[in-house]
């Protein structure tokens, strides 16, 4: 009877590690798309703040972006060309969860940096990036 409980322990710990490695996969899986979207309105509230905001804050802020799309790209390609066995996926999760708090940071400097009450538009602008990508990430990062 011990043996039997034993048993289906196993099986239930064995299928968890894979239903949450599969989860971290999907993560990934998600990530690219995130990735080039953020580029893509990181671009958009640049172009729109442009005539509001220093220029070289702008650049530098959208040199950040980039250098964060990328290393979370990288991380993403590594993940897949290393193809981690179910035991193994927690680190990538944490270096997801990492990449997530990377991209948040840069996006929270974008407040702090553009968002002016004096000018109506930055605070649109922001307010509407920022309440998009929360809702995307919901649906990207859900899973896991």
């Amino acid at each position: 009877m011990q043996a039997t409980t034993e048993a289906v322990a196993a099986r239930a710990n064995a299928f968890s590690v894979d239903v949450r490695a599969e989860l971290v996969r999907y993560l990934h899986r998600q990530a690219p798309g995130s990735m080039i979207a953020n580029l893509i309105v990181s671009g958009i509230l640049v172009y729109v703040l442009w005539n509001t905001a220093p220029h070289r804050l702008l650049v530098g802020w959208l040199l950040a972006v980039a250098i964060v799309i990328a290393i979370r790209l990288a991380q993403v390609a590594v993940f897949f060309r290393t193809d981690p066995p179910a035991e193994r996926i927690e680190r990538w999760a944490i270096a997801s969860a990492a990449g997530s708090v990377f991209i948040g940071a840069v996006w929270a400097v974008a407040s702090i940096l553009f968002l002016d009450p004096a000018q109506p538009i930055s605070i649109i602008t922001i307010t509407v990036i920022l309440m998009g990508i929360c809702a995307g990430s919901v649906v990207n990062l859900a899973s896991y």
